[in-house]
């Protein structure tokens, strides 16, 4: 399926307010809208929109819900292993490390190797092994009340990897639907937009400009140049943008999916771990930022061959930089 993308070039706060602010001059204009079509009945579909939108979960929010979920399944991974050690200590206490019995009761790979649902699945051969060799280990503290715990114990893991699977889930879902949201938002505010300019071009300058979504200076060109990278492993990607000089830009849009990542601009292209200062952290969803603010945060004023990124959390990740108004 082919990813959605926002249609519109601001953070979605941002466009909530020029959303409510542009119906503010509607209302102002009401007048001269009505003349044009504009119904109480389209007066209601942009105030419902509006309002559904700002209402709808941000990504940060579905972001925190889905870490949380993972801190859960990780500290009960955490005691899951601490249990599991606890009896492979007794094992190796009566048979020995080398022994038949120790490598029926471990795998291939260490636990810490292990994936999520394959230490599922290892739990519940390990209990069923605890409580075959119970009078063996006995003597060692294991005993009926550990096969229980253990048993408790993968229910509660198990529980947390569908919690944590749900709020993945809900993250995903929520970021399609608001962005959906937005778009529909977005379209009805070019259109209301489009009509206010129109009513007040060479009549009313301020009133045309209430209706002007993005404020670009007069003599730019509002050509945009546009960077993408996709980003998995540990190696940073390094985007080249010697051809963007920050002072011809007006304003630069990142927009950020699936992994937070941090960016820095340089000169030559960067090794891993080795991207400098300052370095510029992005989470995600969108950033605007100005030239001068952009150019700050990431060395670019200084040099400005490439653009070092790198995630910050496990992949993959995407990144797609939009620098706006530039000098032709």
């Amino acid at each position: 399926m082919k990813p959605l993308h926002r249609s519109y070039k601001m953070t979605d706060p941002a466009l909530t307010l020029k959303c409510e602010d542009v119906l503010d001059s509607i209302d102002r204009d009401i007048a001269e809208f009505n003349a044009r079509g504009f119904t109480p009945a389209k007066r209601t579909l942009f105030l419902n929109t509006i309002t559904a939108f700002d209402a709808m979960p941000s990504d940060n929010y579905l972001l925190g819900l889905q870490e949380i979920a993972t801190q859960t399944k990780n500290e009960t991974r955490v005691l899951c292993e601490t249990a599991v050690n606890a009896v492979l200590t007794a094992v190796v206490n009566v048979w020995g490390i080398d022994s038949a019995q120790y490598h029926f009761f471990t795998e291939d790979k260490s636990l810490s190797n292990l994936t999520d649902t394959e230490l599922l699945r290892f739990l519940e051969d390990f209990a069923d092994a605890t409580e075959d060799e119970l009078t063996a280990l006995l003597d060692e503290g294991i005993d009926a009340a550990t096969v229980t715990n253990l048993r408790a114990l993968r229910v509660s893991y198990n529980t947390a990897l569908k919690n944590q699977r749900k709020a993945i889930k809900t993250r995903d879902t929520g970021d399609h639907a608001r962005i959906k949201k937005g778009n529909e938002l977005n379209k009805l505010l070019v259109t209301h937009c489009n009509t206010g300019k129109n009513i007040w071009l060479n009549v009313d300058e301020s009133k045309y400009n209430d209706y002007v979504i993005y404020d670009t200076p007069t003599g730019g060109s509002g050509i945009d140049i546009v960077r993408e990278a996709d980003l998995a492993g540990a190696m940073p990607v390094n985007i080249p943008i010697a051809d963007v000089v920050p002072t011809t830009h007006t304003r630069v849009l990142i927009e950020i999916t699936n992994n937070a990542l941090q960016a820095y601009a340089g000169a030559t292209p960067a090794a891993l771990y080795n991207m400098g200062d300052p370095l510029l952290d992005l989470a995600i969803g969108n950033v605007d930022f100005s030239s001068a603010e952009f150019a700050a945060a990431t060395g670019l004023g200084t040099v400005g061959d490439f653009l070092m990124v790198r995630l910050v959390g496990v992949g993959p990740g995407h990144i797609k930089i939009t620098f706006t108004n530039v000098a032709e």
